[in-house]
């Protein structure tokens, strides 16, 4: 067990290097001229946030693969229903694990996230993560230990309830970190044509998330906005920042 736990950790660094520490060097080190137009602040970030944003980084590494472990513990003794083999039951059952995933999820992430907010909670735990007003891709694990747990429970009832294979919970756990990525990058590369289009009307967008960390009270939601449109907290900029970046030169 000792030795799959080290291999978790290895794989979760690589992970979060590729994922994370890469676009920040390409877009904020290598290519930051180039790619100004697509930057959501003009603001330069503060001096002490990248080590601020890595050292708490590198806590949620070690808290999610501890939480990996566990599942992994659990599915030996068959307490969850992850199994080996995509599409050995059926390519119906990995969309279903699909569908199920990101619908659970942003649900989970919107709702743990207004709880975050509140009192106790943002004073001495959120506040981590809000101290990147511009954030990095770094900023995308930059959690508090107990935000870091927070965020990776629902694996626990989905996977309980739920079965899915194990390689698509890899693929799934990728695309999600990505997704985190697009929402710290610090730069909008969505294409503008998808704001009013059929499926992307429905999306968030990196300057959705940004401008949360700018405001910190509005733009809760993480893929789909109807949450923070259904729940009356979408900031009122959040089109026309959209936009505003879209047309700077």
């Amino acid at each position: 067990m000792t030795e799959v736990f080290f291999i978790l950790l290895a794989a979760a660094v690589i992970k979060f290097s590729v994922v994370f520490a890469a676009p920040y060097f390409l877009c904020w080190k290598i290519f930051p001229d180039r790619l100004r137009r697509f930057k959501i602040q003009t603001v330069e970030r503060q001096k002490p946030q990248l080590s601020h944003e890595i050292r708490y980084s590198l806590s949620t590494l070690l808290i999610q693969t501890l939480v990996f472990w566990v599942i992994y513990w659990m599915n030996q003794k068959q307490f969850l229903n992850i199994y080996v083999g995509f599409g050995s039951r059926g390519y119906l059952q990995e969309l279903t694990a699909l569908v199920v995933y990101f619908v659970f999820y942003d649900a989970y992430f919107y709702w743990t996230h207004r709880l975050l907010h509140q009192g106790w909670f943002y004073k001495k735990v959120h506040v981590v993560h809000h101290m990147s007003l511009n954030p990095t891709p770094f900023a995308s694990y930059s959690f508090h230990p107990v935000e870091a747990l927070i965020s990776q429970l629902y694996f626990f009832p989905l996977l309980y309830f739920g079965a899915m294979s194990l390689e698509m919970l890899v693929v799934l756990v990728v695309l999600t970190d990505i997704g985190n990525l697009a929402g710290h990058l610090g730069y909008d590369f969505t294409p503008k044509s998808m704001w009013k289009s059929r499926w992307g009307s429905w999306l968030t967008t990196p300057t959705h998330h940004n401008l949360h960390h700018q405001f910190s009270k509005a733009n809760y939601g993480l893929y789909w906005r109807g949450w923070d449109e259904l729940c009356k907290t979408l900031h009122s900029k959040t089109e026309s920042e959209f936009f505003r970046v879209k047309t700077q030169k």
